[in-house]
């Protein structure tokens, strides 16, 4: 690896570089691993380390630019770390500006300097990661694995650049690689909760289950305020038909996410499948009390009434879970919703139908396709 050191110019914090940038590096990394755009995690573990923060030159600059991502004030923060990085080769400076111009959706700034990085030390985990996750996204697949190939001949016991690996095989579907990689990172620092979060994605589409339970546990121990390890553990256990460990588990991630409606909603989708109705309405009702527009509970409260055949009722959930539904959830379910709405005009409730195929119409998710469906029964409801 290139001496960051060997063009410093120096400034009287010259010591600051010499003894912390490589654990500053090692951070920067290790908190880098499958996220690492999370800037609160990365700033966090920067601040934990002994570093001199006076106010004059270079170690005064790189401290405003962290003070800088931890107001959320990205554009400055870039600004700080790029003259930092000017003016020290300070590699961690310049992957924190890359940070920075990520949260301002600057992907060409952001990569420009993963470039930068990469021309003075070519195999730097943290750069060579990062870029092949932008190439990834861009469909170049065959150049992500290559950096990270080449990458892993120069760090084989890198967690991060395997933990970008294992994401990328297996969002190719290549599950038996990816589980390779995703064992090593656990092998190597166990105490990371990402490596065991893709294990259990894995175990689960590889239909293991158990195996999912024991990951998620492992995460829940980790990281108990992540709610998404609450309820993939939950799901694992409902798919094992072990509902009574899934109902007390999911109350008990209530005693820590009280106010978190996920919770609710989960335990009312169970009931749902239990055929337990007059549960479902009310844990998705408690659901609702949280956040009114919880479009999840919404959507499943308005199939809760419909299977009551209370079709009426059923309309505004509906209606309003499309107009919440910011993350497209309900996509998938538009043909049935279109379908539901030519069922209330034949039982002769045109108003209801109206309105419902107008949220249709409205939801910006929908394809041409489902909106003239709408538009079809919409038509027969005049």
């Amino acid at each position: 690896m290139h001496d960051m050191n060997d063009d410093f110019d120096g400034d009287s914090s010259e010591s600051l570089f010499e003894s912390e940038s490589g654990a500053l590096e090692r951070m920067l990394t290790h908190a880098g691993i499958g996220s690492h755009y999370d800037i609160p995690t990365v700033v966090s573990r920067i601040g934990q380390l002994d570093i001199r923060r006076n106010s004059a030159g270079i170690s005064g600059i790189f401290t405003n630019g962290l003070t800088a991502l931890l107001e959320g004030n990205s554009r400055d923060a870039a600004s700080y770390f790029e003259e930092a990085y000017a003016a020290s080769r300070f590699e961690p400076a310049k992957v924190l500006a890359a940070f920075a111009y990520h949260a301002l959706d600057d992907e060409t700034a952001e990569l420009r300097c993963y470039d930068e990085i990469l021309l003075r030390n070519p195999h730097h985990e943290c750069a060579s990661s990062s870029k092949a996750v932008i190439l990834f996204d861009h469909g170049e697949r065959r150049k992500a694995f290559k950096l990270l190939n080449d990458a892993l001949k120069y760090h084989p016991d890198s967690d991060t650049l395997l933990f970008t690996r294992a994401k990328a095989y297996f969002a190719i579907g290549e599950l038996e690689k990816a589980r390779r990689d995703a064992d090593r990172c656990v092998e190597i620092d166990p105490r990371i909760y990402l490596p065991w979060e893709l294990q259990g994605e894995i175990a689960a589409a590889d239909g293991r289950f158990e195996d999912a339970v024991t990951a998620y546990t492992t995460c829940i121990d980790l990281r108990p305020d992540i709610v998404e390890h609450w309820t993939a553990k939950a799901t694992m256990l409902a798919t094992l038909e072990r509902y009574d460990e899934a109902k007390e588990l999911l109350h008990k991630g209530l005693d820590m996410h009280a106010h978190d409606p996920v919770f609710y909603c989960q335990l009312g989708l169970m009931s749902y499948d239990l055929g337990d109705l007059e549960n479902a309405e009310r844990f998705h009702t408690k659901a609702l009390t949280i956040d009114p527009c919880y479009s999840h509970s919404l959507f499943y409260l308005g199939l809760v009434y419909w299977e009551q055949n209370r079709y009426e009722d059923a309309c505004g959930p509906f209606t309003k879970a499309l107009e919440h539904d910011e993350h497209g959830m309900l996509r998938i379910y538009l043909h049935e919703i279109v379908s539901a709405g030519s069922e209330l005009v034949d039982m002769k409730l045109n108003f209801e139908a109206r309105a419902l195929m107008d949220a249709v119409i409205r939801y910006d998710k929908a394809s041409d396709e489902v909106k003239k469906a709408a538009d079809d029964v919409k038509k027969r409801a005049t």
